[in-house]
């Protein structure tokens, strides 16, 4: 785990006793900060380059199954399955994006239990980051009517890691499974 991402961890893990907004608005300092050093030299501390993109999402959870079992999704422009997530919206909290985001690709209501941790790794525009927190779905409605996800599946932890179509995410689940080990 890189430094930063160790700086952005404990940051996330004071979501849970915290203000989600000073939580966020810490996230958000660092992040900037750390956006500036990526800048060339002579740009504009003031206009620092787009480059960190920030999203959310949740590891969520069926509730009342004898076995836990959790949400992946498939995308088919991508043709890949992976937990949900997406892309925060301007003057959205992190957690508010991960709530909207599994709404939009799960047709769940959740309820938080805890933050989950942050995978980190690069995408044509540099570096991204997405916040992760574990859910325990309330409502499962049909899945939306959207063209980024065409299915959603209910697996075993176990499974999960077998169907997860990337190793950053195989890595990232077994470390939260650890957790509850």
């Amino acid at each position: 785990m890189t430094p930063i991402v160790q700086e952005l961890e404990a940051l996330l893990a004071r979501w849970e006793t915290a203000n989600a907004a000073d939580v966020d608005q810490l996230i958000a300092d660092r992040l900037q900060h750390y956006d500036r050093t990526l800048s060339p030299p002579g740009t504009d501390p003031a206009h620092p380059l787009p480059h960190v993109t920030l999203a959310a999402g949740g590891i969520v959870w069926k509730p009342h199954t004898s076995e836990r079992r959790m949400a992946l999704i498939h995308r088919p422009r991508y043709d890949d399955w992976c937990l949900p997530k997406g892309k925060v919206d301007p003057g959205e909290m992190l957690s508010e994006t991960a709530r909207r985001e599994v709404w939009e690709e799960t047709g769940c209501d959740v309820e938080f239990i805890r933050a989950a941790g942050i995978l980190h790794y690069r995408v044509r525009t540099g570096p991204k980051f997405v916040f992760y927190w574990e859910m325990r779905a309330t409502q499962v409605h049909p899945l939306p009517a959207i063209t980024e996800v065409d299915q959603l599946q209910w697996l075993a932890p176990r499974a999960a890691l077998h169907r997860l179509s990337y190793d950053i995410e195989r890595q990232f689940l077994r470390r939260v499974e650890a957790h509850h080990a």
